[in-house]
């Protein structure tokens, strides 16, 4: 099957639109990186799910629009789409992203010190409440003592009583 210039031409600017659409995954895929992968494996497992999305993007654009077969012009629209998209909007959108994740990080970096700070208090309010409790309580204990059934208190005080 032979392509008319106008098919061509309509295939070309649909490669470039699957271009930006790869390039908009790699840009989510990065921002994730930014927040989540931070280690090698991390890194390694976005960088994979990366290659196979955009690959099984190229491979589903290429059976819709030329009926599976590989033509250089779709190749070309994807790289110049991806290339497109990632020197303009896509330095925008990481610069944008990261100024966020600065600013999210150092907000909850002051609230998670303030929570903590919060919690030790309250924590040694919770102490310092219990130990006078058990103290209270072991006073009171060395003061009544208890032998079978009776404690020395109730002793002492029916001796006197008599």
């Amino acid at each position: 099957m032979e392509f008319t210039l106008s098919q061509q031409s309509t295939c070309f600017l649909w490669s470039i639109a699957c271009g930006i659409f790869i390039a908009i995954v790699y840009d989510a895929f990065r921002i994730l990186r930014l927040f989540i992968a931070k280690n090698k494996v991390g890194v390694f497992l976005c960088d994979f799910l990366f290659v196979v999305i955009s690959a099984l993007a190229s491979v589903v654009f290429s059976i819709a629009f030329s009926l599976g077969n590989t033509r250089y012009f779709i190749v070309l629209g994807e790289i110049l789409g991806f290339s497109l998209y990632r020197f303009t909007v896509g330095r925008i959108t990481v610069r944008v992203f990261e100024f966020l994740f600065v600013k999210l990080s150092a907000f909850l970096r002051k609230t998670s010190d303030k929570i903590r700070k919060i919690g030790k208090k309250v924590l040694q309010l919770a102490g310092t409440v219990l130990y006078n409790i058990i103290r209270i309580v072991s006073l009171l204990s060395e003061k009544v003592k208890f032998r079978r059934g009776k404690s020395e208190y109730e002793t002492a005080t029916a001796k006197e009583q008599k």
